[in-house]
């Protein structure tokens, strides 16, 4: 299958742009998650920071991973930097093209793919075992804030490997992961829960729907704010009804921390006090959109933020079990942070409308839909006593009469809200084996 490489300008000037230019188009062919160059035409090498394609004759057949766009072998040296060069691929498999100022990050491990969504790339992985030829389960995996796909690295072998043998998919959200980050995403102003909701129900019906048809049965799972975009799509998608159930995994309250600065919702409540606070802080609150919006102040401000002893710092805070804040986990927050439009990303997630709460969304959902709640105890961004640890145990104790930790009975629906002892903001990538105690006998029930 041809495809065609376009030049890579603005590097090194006349000379350099010349060079690109000149790069000789190479053929490939697309196997499973595999760039197989059949011209023999393709190195990498490093311009000023960047990974550009150079013309080199390696052996015809040589093999490139779909990751990192290098020889296997070559991979340790790899790095995060902006790609200028990558393929894209429709759902099907049927067309590559290549396209520029796009990459992959090197830090996935499940056999990345790329899908074009309103002009923009975002990446997806789909994962399985030779066990699950018969079965039609298929389980969505949804990210939260600076995660991906890869966040997912304990969990979908897990998932694939069980007994049932579930077809996994996931995906990175626009502007978050290994997706295209531009600043102004799909010909909106701004970044919004609504924008990843839209996302979420085209890559079901365009990504999963035409790989599997349209009679899976679908599970969504997500985290944090991942776990916030599946309640908007349970909420607003015309086909709601074909989900056989959703698991959320310390579900966000908003897009970012402007939701808890509303001083109605406090006043609404009774509680003047401290809705009075809040009023008084939404001077300090424009202050910092202010701030934010100065590129010169953000920059150094980000800059700060996505350092790789930040990051580590951010999730020791973040993680109870401390073993797993390893190098990989660092790599996947970090890598990301390197393109060139994370800022403007970054910028437009914390100073736009932190969108519809849980509590505006929940009455919405069908009051039959199987619902796993699982909260990692010692969360500090969403505490599990918090308003939204709150409302969740308050709805599982509303459909069961009782508990909150036992399974609730609603005609032929479930909720059931687990506590994880000894877990984070991210209990699946914390504690793994615990998660997986709860969330595969919940999948198999369905």
């Amino acid at each position: 299958l041809g495809a065609r490489v376009l030049p890579c300008g603005g590097f090194g000037g006349r000379r350099s742009q010349a060079r690109h230019a000149r790069m000789q188009a190479a053929q490939c062919v697309v196997g499973r998650g595999d760039f197989v160059c059949a011209s023999g035409s393709v190195r990498w090498r490093r311009d000023r920071g960047v990974r550009t394609m150079m013309r080199r004759r390696p052996a015809p057949g040589a093999r490139f991973s779909s990751a990192s766009r290098q020889p296997r072998g070559d991979r340790a040296a790899s790095s995060s930097t902006a790609l200028h060069v990558t393929a894209s691929s429709s759902p099907s498999g049927a067309e590559v093209v290549i396209t520029e100022g796009n990459r992959i990050p090197d830090d996935c491990r499940f056999e990345p793919r790329l899908w074009e969504w309103q002009g923009h790339q975002v990446r997806w992985c789909r994962q399985t075992s030779e066990a699950n030829k018969d079965s039609s389960k298929v389980v969505l995996l949804v990210h939260g804030f600076g995660a991906s796909i890869s966040h997912f690295r304990f969990n979908i072998p897990k998932l694939i490997e069980d007994e049932h043998a579930h077809t996994v998919y996931a995906v990175d959200l626009l502007g978050l992961g290994g997706s295209e980050k531009p600043p102004k995403p799909a010909g909106r102003e701004c970044y919004s829960m609504e924008l990843w909701r839209d996302q979420l129900i085209d890559f079901i019906e365009q990504v999963i729907y035409t790989t599997e048809g349209k009679e899976v049965e679908l599970v969504l799972v997500g985290n944090s704010i991942g776990s916030l975009a599946v309640l908007h799509v349970m909420s607003h998608w015309g086909r709601r009804d074909s989900v056989q159930g959703i698991a959320l995994l310390n579900c966000a309250g908003g897009m970012n921390n402007k939701i808890k600065f509303v001083p109605s919702e406090y006043m609404q409540s009774g509680n003047w006090a401290t809705g009075l606070q809040v009023a008084l802080a939404q001077p300090i609150l424009a202050l910092i959109d202010f701030l934010l919006n100065n590129k010169s102040i953000a920059r150094n401000l980000f800059d700060n933020y996505r350092s790789k002893e930040n990051v580590e710092k951010v999730l020791t805070a973040v993680y109870s079990n401390k073993a797993n804040v390893d190098a990989e986990l660092v790599n996947l927050i970090h890598a990301p942070s390197e393109e060139v439009t994370a800022l403007d990303v970054f910028v437009s997630i914390l100073t736009s409308d932190p969108g519809p709460r849980p509590k505006d969304l929940l009455p919405k959902l069908a009051a039959d839909l199987p619902i796993l709640l699982l909260w990692g105890e010692e969360d500090p961004f969403t505490p599990i006593d918090g308003d939204v640890g709150t409302l969740f145990q308050e709805l599982a104790e509303a459909r069961d009469g009782g508990g909150a930790a036992a399974e609730a009975d609603v005609t032929t629906g479930k909720v059931s809200f687990v506590r994880i002892a000894g877990a984070g903001h991210c209990p699946h990538d914390d504690r793994p084996e615990e998660v997986h105690s709860h969330l595969l006998p919940w999948l198999r029930s369905l």
